[in-house]
């Protein structure tokens, strides 16, 4: 009797896996961070789990960009990636942001899903109410300015939106579209 034999994952495939299981959890627990796996860049890790020759994605960062490059996926215009990368949030991400695409009613898994790189448990305290969250989460990002949180309410009308993920420090943070945030004070 012959028995199956269960392939073994090399060590690139286990720490992609591994980012994947952080990214799922965070966006299935929003406001709770989710440690990804030890790496120089937590924005080149996530590309590697998530980008390959059938998605795309927009990068706003150039020394970002030439590793994602590597990844075979297609590189687009912010309109129509389905991932985008923004380690830092500036002015002009923000002008960006407000082009991202949001899906539509008949397709709304076309929206988006955004990366961005903020500090968590610092700065201004918002609070989270959705699926995913029992009752409400304080959550503290900072890097994250209040435009950012206008941008994200005009553009959000579910189904149609954006996910977000927040990334700190070999951390990540889940924000889907379907929860709400109500901006506080500061920390």
């Amino acid at each position: 009797m012959t028995l199956y034999q269960i392939p073994v994952q090399t060590a690139n495939e286990a720490h992609a896996r591994e980012a994947f299981q952080a990214l799922m959890w965070s966006m299935g627990y929003p406001g709770r961070s989710h440690e990804l796996p030890t790496s120089d860049n937590d924005f080149v890790t996530i590309a590697r789990s998530l980008l390959d020759l059938e998605t795309s994605y927009f990068c706003a960062d150039p020394a970002l960009d030439a590793h994602l490059a590597g990844t075979g996926a297609r590189r687009k215009s912010i309109e129509n990636a389905a991932y985008v990368f923004i380690p830092h949030l500036t002015v002009e991400s923000l002008e960006l942001i407000q082009q991202v695409n949001v899906g539509t009613f008949e397709y709304p898994d076309e929206g988006a899903t955004i990366f961005i790189g903020a500090t968590f448990d610092a700065g201004p305290i918002s609070t989270w109410r959705g699926p995913g969250i029992s009752s409400a989460r304080r959550v503290c990002l900072d890097g994250v300015p209040a435009e950012f949180w206008a941008i994200r309410e005009q553009h959000t009308r579910y189904p149609l939106g954006f996910d977000v993920y927040f990334v700190d420090r070999g951390r990540v943070l889940g924000l889907p579209r379907t929860a709400q945030v109500m901006q506080a004070e500061v920390a």
